[in-house]
């Protein structure tokens, strides 16, 4: 999201959303109970156990990258339970990074062609992860909070 829009975009969404709704600025790490809003320079790794965001151009075609984020939590597979979820979406972004993490032990699901609006990002997905299980966005919400339960 362009920069100009963020602020009005998050008080609007801050006012009808139970959760706090907050702008990843520099340096930033991410906290369960919030939203977070990023603007169209964004750059988001998993260091040290903790999201960290920066405002790096990144290397990819999407932005916010999945395939890198996926990628820089893929190395923490062997020492942390990892859960990757796809949902709708246009392009392939996640489907590499995906397969990285699902190839260093975690695990995979991606959103069924029944409800997601547009199946171009869990196709993609499941195409290069097989193994991903598939779900209806109800099922996902289960398996989430299941995942949750024993990590």
């Amino acid at each position: 999201m362009d920069d100009q829009f963020i602020p009005s975009f998050i008080k609007r969404l801050d006012s009808v959303c139970a959760l706090e709704v907050k702008a990843l600025q520099k340096g930033s790490c991410v906290s369960a109970n919030s939203v977070y809003i990023c603007s169209s320079i964004c750059k988001l790794e998993y260091q040290y156990g903790r999201i960290i965001a920066s405002r790096e151009r990144q290397i990819s075609d999407y932005n916010p990258s999945i395939d890198q984020f996926f990628e820089s939590v893929s190395s923490f597979c062997k020492d942390v339970e990892v859960l990757a979820v796809i949902l709708t979406g246009i392009g392939a972004d996640g489907a590499d990074g995906m397969r990285k993490i699902v190839q260093n032990g975690g695990k995979a699901i991606v959103e069924s062609p029944k409800t997601a609006i547009v199946y171009g990002m869990p196709l993609r997905a499941k195409e290069l992860n097989p193994e991903a299980k598939e779900c209806d966005l109800d099922a996902v919400i289960d398996e989430v909070l299941e995942f949750g339960r024993y990590v």
